[in-house]
């Protein structure tokens, strides 16, 4: 049965992770939340080529560093293989399960999913309703009280590898890797299968060297004695307490992808730099400075003329 409309949360605009996810994020996840392919389990077809169609100007590249922003703060799972993309909050706060026989058209959705990962991930989200809800008549349907069995997944959990040359983090200081594609082991934390997972030489080195990530500028972000020898070495003309004050402002201010750094050390350095160069900027003067000295210097000349030729008193 074909979902027809679609229950958005309005108060999700008052989430602060939800509000530090970019434009393009954000519009992605409501389009998913309302496309047609959507099942009651909350999994949609993955056609990055097709979604970007949607929307004027957009293209697929557009759309998988969308996808690879949600995913790195844990808001969707695509799976490339199956071409299906888990949004993962869907079957708690849709408030499907309610309605007369929706529990039993999301066991169908349940039973439709291919990705062996995002079966996981959805038990595991069933399972904290089951939880939160424990008295619900659902409950008492075999065919939703026998996924609860099936083995689960917490995807907070899983590593991100990045598909694309990114290092910054998403959300408030959370040093996700951001990534379009997911490489982690087959490992079910608290499931029932007893399945031994191999594990390729190729991804034990992935998890062996990890990426340094990027994080958001610490609360207690200081000069410390080093950095202050530093300034005063290489920034002597800057004034240091006035310019860390402004750096740190600008930072903790700006939302995003933008506001996050890998070493916080040289972005500070590289500001008092710049604060120095655009002091010495100051001081030379501009085009309009020397179109005024000109002038200036023109009427004093035209004025000495003028007086020069003028005729003597007396004749």
């Amino acid at each position: 049965m074909a979902r027809d409309r679609a229950n958005i949360r309005v108060d999700m605009l008052s989430n602060t992770d939800y509000r530090s996810l970019g434009l393009a994020a954000q519009h992605l996840y409501k389009m998913l939340l309302i496309h047609p392919t959507l099942n009651y389990a909350g999994v949609a077809d993955w056609r990055p080529g097709r979604l970007a169609k949607i929307t004027r100007g957009v293209t697929a590249s557009a759309v998988r560093e969308a996808a690879a922003e949600l995913q790195a703060g844990s808001y969707v799972y695509v799976d490339e293989d199956t071409e299906e993309v888990f949004i993962r909050s869907f079957v708690r706060h849709d408030g499907l399960l309610a309605r007369y026989r929706m529990p039993i058209a999301m066991a169908n959705a349940y039973a439709d999913i291919s990705s062996p990962k995002i079966r996981r991930f959805f038990v595991h989200e069933l399972r904290r309703l089951n939880v939160a809800n424990p008295s619900m008549e659902y409950w008492k349907e075999s065919r939703v009280s026998s996924i609860l069995q099936e083995p689960y997944e917490d995807m907070k959990t899983i590593g991100h590898s990045v598909g694309y040359e990114d290092e910054e983090a998403i959300g408030n200081g959370v040093t996700h890797s951001v990534g379009y594609s997911i490489s982690t082991d087959e490992t079910t934390p608290g499931a029932t299968s007893t399945t031994t997972p191999t594990t390729t030489s190729t991804e034990v080195d992935k998890r062996e060297a990890p990426k340094k990530l990027g994080t958001r500028i610490s609360e207690d972000f200081h000069v410390t004695s080093e950095m202050a020898q530093w300034a005063s070495a290489n920034a002597p003309n800057a004034d240091i307490n006035i310019e860390t004050m402004k750096f740190k402002n600008y930072w903790e201010a700006l939302p995003g992808r933008g506001a996050t750094k890998i070493n916080w050390t040289k972005t500070w350095q590289n500001w008092l730099l710049n604060s120095r160069s655009f002091g010495n900027a100051a001081s030379k003067p501009t085009a309009t400075d020397k179109i005024r000295d000109t002038f200036a210097k023109g009427q004093a000349l035209q004025a000495k003329f003028d007086q020069s030729t003028q005729p003597e008193l007396g004749q």
